[in-house]
């Protein structure tokens, strides 16, 4: 896995400018300009090493600017839950708590309740 952090990134980027340079004055030197160095494909692979160095300083970049706003996102969603439970707590807020002593009317676990049986049809007398 490649690296994150942008220090050493920036020194890639450096080196691979410096190099890229370097190869530029070289052909400078031999008396080539223009459009024959864009032809020579030291200089084209060493400009796609320029342009994926930069390319990866901009996706750290990016990958930091989204850890920011969720960050802010977070501070601000737990300061809108804080106001929210403040706000009924002084209402009186939800349900009504029962007190300790108090029970709900349900039968107990050998008790069950009487079930109104349906009476039988009786034959009619004729």
């Amino acid at each position: 896995m490649g690296s994150t952090d942008r220090e050493i990134r920036e020194k890639q980027l450096k080196k691979a400018q410096e190099i890229f340079d370097a190869r530029k004055s070289l052909l400078a030197a031999k008396g080539v300009e223009g459009k024959q160095q864009t032809k020579d494909p030291t200089l084209r692979a060493l400009a796609a090493d320029l342009r994926k160095a930069k390319a990866r300083i901009a996706a750290i970049d990016t990958a930091a600017q989204h850890v920011r706003e969720t960050a802010e996102k977070d501070v601000k969603v737990k300061k809108e839950d804080a106001v929210k439970a403040k706000g009924k707590a002084a209402q009186g807020g939800g349900k009504p708590k029962k007190e300790k002593g108090e029970k709900s009317e349900k039968p107990e676990k050998g008790e069950k309740p009487e079930k109104a049986k349906p009476e039988k049809a009786k034959p009619k007398a004729e």
